[in-house]
């Protein structure tokens, strides 16, 4: 199974129809453009979200596949972020366990090895299915309520940090009217499965932007061909034409000699700046040295902000 990175309207009708629960849990050819980019007050951030995991008994590997598309189509209209697709990053057999639990730390190494911002990791806990209405008479009034417990956690992968961690349960209902010796009890219905998933998906998503706030733009440099310095990252993202950024050597790990555990992730040695002079294809830049030397394929890249911001 690939990892593969509807709309905020349909968040809005399924509203009308289903009730929601509030649980808070601890947790190519080169095409060039020059159009302007739009303005992101602190730079932009590219999202890489993995396939959701399943926990429940229900719906197996079709709910997690719509859950990732709702996700999908709901970052790429929100614009806080730029969504990353993740068909290039390798299998999922890398990162996730017999027992359906990714190695969040291996994941973080791929995303930064990518350029990447932020991991989402999408978890879909419980799904319960429920019958309320008539027992009795020849046409019997019945109410399906199905309920979603859902999971997100939002990891920095700069500072390898956790920033997000929140659970929401949420109900969708459907009436229906059975005849005089039809089925009463609840059966899981696929579809009901995924509204009432989107609609607890929804109330977690609504939370990024704030917390997006907490997360640093890092790019990286694609390709080096002479002068000419290949970015990652272009217009959709949010740089723009003559922006300057600041190139370090790639990330790397820091061990604590005294306890042999990971201190955490520090960017290499300065080895200078490059300047924006035009966009290529539908995401991607192409700069030139604006101060230093010494620039390679993947070496970090983050916003430069004059002395006094900083």
């Amino acid at each position: 199974m690939p990892l593969r990175i509807v709309f905020l309207l349909a968040l809005a009708f399924l509203a009308a129809c289903s009730s929601t629960e509030i649980n808070e849990g601890a947790d190519k050819p080169l095409s060039l453009s020059t159009e302007p980019a739009p303005s992101l007050s602190n730079g932009p951030k590219k999202l890489l979200v993995v396939q959701p995991v399943n926990l429940s008994a229900h719906g197996a590997q079709i709910l997690e596949k719509s859950t990732l598309a709702f996700i999908e189509s709901w970052i790429q209209l929100n614009g806080v972020f730029t969504y990353v697709p993740v068909d290039d990053l390798e299998t999922e057999e890398k990162f996730l366990s017999q027992d359906k639990v990714y190695d969040v730390q291996k994941l973080m190494d791929a995303a930064a090895d990518q350029g990447i911002s932020a991991l989402v990791i999408p978890e879909i806990e419980e799904i319960e299915v429920r019958s309320e209405g008539d027992t009795e008479g020849f046409f019997r009034n019945r109410t399906q309520i199905t309920s979603a417990r859902v999971r997100i956690r939002v990891y920095d992968v700069k500072t390898r940090k956790q920033i997000l961690s929140r659970r929401r349960t949420a109900k969708y209902s459907e009436g229906q009217t059975t005849f005089l010796g039809g089925k009463t009890e609840a059966e899981y219905v696929e579809s009901q499965g995924e509204e009432a998933v989107k609609l607890a998906m929804g109330e977690v998503l609504e939370l990024l932007p704030q917390y997006a706030k907490r997360i640093d733009w890092t790019g990286q440099i694609a390709r080096i061909d002479h002068a000419r310095i290949y970015l990652d990252s272009g217009r959709i993202t949010g740089l723009q034409v003559g922006q300057v950024l600041k190139v370090y050597a790639p990330l790397h790990r820091v061990p604590n000699e005294a306890t042999k555990q990971e201190l955490g992730v520090a960017r290499g040695p300065l080895r200078g700046t490059i300047k924006i002079i035009e966009f290529i294809g539908e995401d991607g830049a192409l700069a030139l040295a604006h101060s230093g030397t010494g620039f390679e394929a993947k070496d970090h890249v983050e916003m430069f902000l004059p002395r006094h911001q900083n």
